[in-house]
């Protein structure tokens, strides 16, 4: 794991701790995701008689990005499955048994991009649907003109890295460019390639959130739904919360919220909450 975020993730580092794993942290150059992606790689090339590689997003070439998708399918049949359960509860004229019960889809779906995992999990079972908008929100950091933010969709450049061919940001040395976000699963620099295929057909919207329009969605979502949201799902509320003043009131937005709150909290926190910091210097003092 990066080092930023081995520190600034204390609580994942403790789950998974607790759960018996041994949690390495990198300290490679800029301590992000792609360098940790590149030790494990190195790693697996010392020790390939006895480790394994898993890499959990939609990155990487196949079998992973399918294996991500199909594994989690569950995200888009529930999706499907509470589309239908509302039309039942809002047309009384159909019968119990759902006999005649038309299929409504959504009219958005709107999920975070980093890697490709979270979009994927929500999209695939919609992409021929093409009434359904698609939108993928990336992570802009404080400003997209600063060319310090993880929007992979801002600036392309089509490159094989880590043994797979995507979309990766290119910084004026023609290297593979560090990025910069608040969320720690948004701060990488490539993309699956399947969202990269999506883009080259125009099958998706790409926008971007900043840090500051994530926090504030963090903040609305709890106090008006009593949701916290992970950072990188924020990303999507930031959107949700711009695009549905500009539809009507029938129109059906679909977020997807995934992760646990509780993982960010030493990010969130100081930025939200002016006491938080005193507080743990007089708690470890």
């Amino acid at each position: 794991m990066w080092k930023k975020d081995y520190d600034r993730q204390r609580p994942n580092v403790y789950y998974m701790e607790l759960a018996w794993a041994k949690v390495v942290p990198v300290y490679e150059w800029n301590q992000t995701p792609r360098m940790a992606v590149n030790a494990a790689l190195k790693d697996l090339l010392n020790h390939s008689d006895d480790s394994y590689y898993l890499l959990w997003t939609a990155c990487w070439p196949n079998p992973y990005p399918s294996m991500n998708v199909f594994f989690q399918k569950v995200i888009w049949e529930e999706a499907r499955k509470q589309l239908q359960e509302q039309e039942l509860l809002t047309s009384p004229q159909h019968s119990p048994t759902g006999e005649g019960v038309r299929t409504i889809l959504p009219d958005y779906l709107v999920a975070c991009v980093g890697g490709g995992s979270n979009s994927q999990w929500l999209f695939y079972d919609f992409l021929d649907d093409e009434s359904v908008n698609l939108i993928w929100v990336k992570a802009g950091w404080e400003w997209i003109e600063s060319w310090k933010h993880a929007a992979r969709f801002q600036e392309p450049q089509t490159w094989v890295v880590e043994w797979f061919k995507s979309f990766f940001l290119q910084n004026w040395d023609g290297q593979v460019k560090e990025t910069s976000s608040i969320s720690a699963w948004l701060d990488y620099s490539g993309v699956s390639p399947q969202l990269t295929y999506l883009q080259n057909i125009w099958r998706v919207k790409m926008t971007y959130a900043t840090d500051e329009d994530t926090l504030q969605a963090v903040k609305m979502l709890m106090r008006e739904e009593g949701v916290l949201p992970a950072l990188e799902s924020a990303h999507a509320v930031a959107e949700a919360i711009k695009l549905a003043p500009t539809l009507d009131k029938d129109k059906i937005i679909v977020v997807w919220i995934s992760g646990r709150w509780d993982k960010d909290l030493f990010i969130t926190a100081p930025r939200l909450d002016d006491k938080f910091m005193g507080f743990l210097r007089d708690f470890v003092g």
